[in-house]
């Protein structure tokens, strides 16, 4: 794949098969659901039968009427049988056509991915750098302002290509893994920076385990940022409490914070990952895709408190 022309990466490729996608070239449909080949098959049998057994038993004599009805019967089964062949041959083809492109778009989408991320990890450690060097060697307080400017900047997008490697890899088939919330909680709130934000009390209880995505930490982590970077240092502390209900395990992270803009609650709580572009991070975005691929689901809230993100997965 290395080797590969991203020029070529999109090009059309002619159907692999039998040639059955030549018969279905001529039909007027593309994709078909199990509704629309029921709904076609009725009316084409109601219609047959309608004419068979109500406009012919009028037309027709006792006599002839058996072999008629013979006739009758073995041509239903041979143009039902054709019709069921014709439009799941087409609904193949079309499921073939999807496959190819679907492969085309993951080829290109990895190709650019990886060189996207090399490129800008090498030139963002240039620029920050040369950055860093500078505001060190100037001394005029305002220039030296305009050299963090540029450092916070690229420190920002250098966090943005790493959540898109954490993106790619927990959208990635993976295994569910055991994870004791009594260990992994702890370890999360160390791992989030809190200086200046008011404390963080989590409450989990002994033998809260679960079963999630391997990434699942870094999921909390994303979460627990989230809100310790939005809660005001001079209320409540923000909090993180683990339940247990059935086959279900809940853990909340509340903060006292303003709470989530409408677009997010809109992009997140609609669970769809077209919705999740109008994110303003990758944060939320990473934590949706990890909880989603733990069979799981995450759901943002507003209180009269503040903000609650929610998040709800199996337990072991």
């Amino acid at each position: 794949m290395s080797g590969m022309d991203p020029a070529t990466v999109g090009a059309e490729r002619p159907l692999a098969g039998d040639g059955h996608a030549d018969i279905a070239s001529f039909l007027p449909v593309r994709s078909l659901t199990p509704r629309q080949v029921t709904a076609v098959y009725l009316a084409f049998g109601l219609g047959a039968l309608f004419l068979s057994d109500l406009v012919l038993l009028w037309l027709l004599s006792d006599p002839v009427l058996r072999w008629v009805q013979a006739g009758k019967g073995l041509l239903e089964v041979l143009l039902t049988g054709g019709l069921i062949y014709l439009l799941t041959t087409a609904s193949q083809a079309s499921l073939r056509r999807t496959a190819d492109e679907a492969e085309r778009n993951q080829t290109e989408i990895q190709l650019l991915h990886r060189v996207l991320r090399h490129n800008l990890r090498n030139n963002l450690t240039l620029v920050l750098g040369n950055a860093r060097q500078l505001r060190e060697d100037l001394t005029d307080p305002s220039q030296r302002a305009y050299c963090q400017e540029v450092i916070t900047a690229g420190e920002e997008i250098q966090r943005w290509t790493q959540q898109a490697g954490e993106i790619r890899r927990a959208s990635a088939d993976a295994d569910p893994v055991e994870l004791d919330l009594t260990t992994a909680i702890p370890s999360v709130v160390e791992s989030v920076d809190s200086t200046g934000a008011p404390a963080i009390d989590a409450s989990v209880p002994d033998g809260a385990t679960v079963e999630v995505h391997p990434q699942f930490e870094l999921a909390l982590e994303e979460l627990l940022a989230n809100a310790v970077e939005h809660a005001e240092a001079d209320r409540r502390p923000v909090t993180i409490d683990v339940g247990r209900r059935g086959t279900w395990t809940t853990i909340e992270i509340a903060d006292a914070g303003p709470g989530f803009p409408e677009h997010v609650l809109d992009a997140v709580n609609r669970r769809g990952e077209d919705q999740l572009v109008h994110l303003d991070g990758l944060g939320l975005w990473l934590a949706y895709l990890v909880v989603a691929n733990s069979n799981g689901e995450l759901v943002l809230e507003n209180t009269t408190d503040g903000a609650v993100a929610r998040v709800r997965v199996p337990a072991a």
